[in-house]
């Protein structure tokens, strides 16, 4: 409820969060007349997990860098209307183990396809236009992990050898470097491909921080004030209403907070936080969502010792069982990407120093030519997204078994005036750029309802 006899002239809106939704909901708002709005950021930049990192003059994207559900995405829209340089990362893909590329007779990539039909058949067949978020993926069928999902299906498989249905166990998990989740914590109905809401397109050129810079420069400066390497420490609803914020150097009065603390944060510091009563499913929410964890390494080398013409390699190492998705970015640039999930993520997030030992093994598989050595390694870069406080994760992901209404739901109701932001807080979009950007301005949108009413 708004108290609109308690709200200023000016009324003051606190955001928490420099990220993609604290500051869309910010540029949204200023282009509202008589807002005074203040986005606390807890880092001494702002975007994020949208970051880029550089290597000697090459600079690439350590956070976000695909455009996801690009059929369901204003931001990809946004994106060709302003020319940001993007491309397709699926056309040429290699699957491969530690031994090489499969070949193409071995026949797993069907396989694979067969198996996302029939997650699509038992899970979503009945989903409006195939939304993904709707909860009729928890309640046609009993849904339990996806790795036993995919073992029960692949037996019932018949003229398929039992060697090719361990590969195709082994290459489904793919899905990991998508979900952010090990196979066994995914949930079944999650087994499918973004590109069933449209192709993930790579944003190449400046990368994602073209987002940031474009927000920012359609925000209107004269009514945000932007607070770095400020970290807030609690939030408190006063008897009159307002909010009281505490940062570790200032505190601020509001009408209205947005919090787009990322859950991962959020859960680690809720109780010290959120000095205020919150609805039982909102508790929920943030205590049962489960958190993803993909990482990434980025490297440069002295030159390019793969084939150009590919696009990435999914490789399985299955001594280790380790997985790790080989992405090249540039067609000219001696850069790699390397993709990494639970729990290889966290270890070398929190021991970057290793991430080279760890990862060596697929730079044998991807090289063109068996006769000649790696070359020299000039820079590498690993995410921290686990570790860093001010994230603790790389976005949000359901568990088996719940809803997307109950762990999505409680944030968009918000609290009276204190509302939440973030990939964690909308249905299309869920744990994407997009989704957070679009949350952003749902709660500016709000803010600026409540004022008119």
């Amino acid at each position: 409820m708004t108290s609109r006899g308690l709200i200023r002239k000016m009324p003051k809106v606190v955001i928490i969060g420099a990220g993609v939704s604290g500051l869309s909901c910010a540029q949204r708002l200023s282009k509202y007349p008589n807002f005074d709005v203040v986005v606390i950021e807890a880092s001494n930049r702002l975007g994020g997990r949208i970051k880029s990192v550089e290597l000697e003059e090459y600079k690439a994207d350590i956070g976000a860098s695909w455009m996801h559900e690009t059929r369901h995405n204003e931001l990809f829209n946004l994106a060709l209307k302003q020319k940001w340089p993007m491309k397709f990362t699926d056309i040429n893909t290699v699957l491969a183990t530690q031994n090489g590329a499969l070949p193409a007779t071995a026949g797993i990539t069907p396989i694979m396809d067969e198996l996302e039909a029939m997650i699509f058949e038992d899970y979503h067949q009945n989903d409006e236009l195939f939304n993904e978020y709707s909860d009729t993926s928890v309640k046609s069928k009993p849904e339990g992990s996806l790795d036993t999902y995919i073992d029960d299906a692949l037996q019932k498989m018949p003229l398929v050898s039992s060697e090719q249905k361990h590969m195709a166990s082994l290459f489904f998990r793919q899905i990991e470097h998508f979900i952010g989740q090990t196979i066994q914590e995914i949930p079944a109905s999650e087994g499918l491909s973004s590109s069933q809401r449209g192709r993930d397109v790579f944003m190449t050129g400046n990368g994602y921080t073209e987002v940031i810079d474009y927000i920012l420069r359609n925000t209107n400066k004269s009514q945000v004030d932007y607070k770095l390497e400020e970290e807030v420490k609690k939030c408190i609803k006063r008897s009159d209403g307002k909010y009281l914020i505490q940062s570790s150097s200032e505190e601020y009065e509001a009408d209205f907070v947005v919090c787009t603390i990322p859950l991962g944060a959020l859960k680690n510091n809720r109780s010290e936080i959120l000095q205020f009563d919150i609805p039982n499913s909102l508790h929920s929410a943030i205590e049962k969502t489960s958190l993803a964890y993909l990482g990434k390494v980025v490297l440069k080398f002295d030159a390019i010792f793969w084939d150009s013409s590919i696009d990435g390699v999914f490789a399985v190492n299955t001594e280790t069982q380790e997985p790790v998705t080989v992405v090249m970015p540039s067609k000219d640039v001696p850069v790699l990407m390397l993709l990494i999930g639970p729990p290889l993520t966290l270890e070398l997030e929190k021991k970057p120093e290793l991430a080279y030992d760890r990862v060596k093994w697929v730079f044998d598989v991807i090289k063109s030519d068996n006769n000649k050595s790696i070359p020299r390694l000039r820079d590498i870069k690993v995410s921290d997204w686990s570790c860093n406080p001010n994230f603790m994760c790389s976005y949000s992901a359901r568990s088996i078994g719940q809803n997307y209404s109950d762990m999505i739901q409680p944030f968009i109701d918000g609290v009276e005036n204190f509302r939440f932001a973030g990939e964690h807080t909308v249905y299309d979009g869920s744990g994407c750029v997009h989704g957070a950007y679009e949350s952003g301005l749902r709660e500016a949108d709000y803010i600026k309802s409540c004022l008119d009413n």
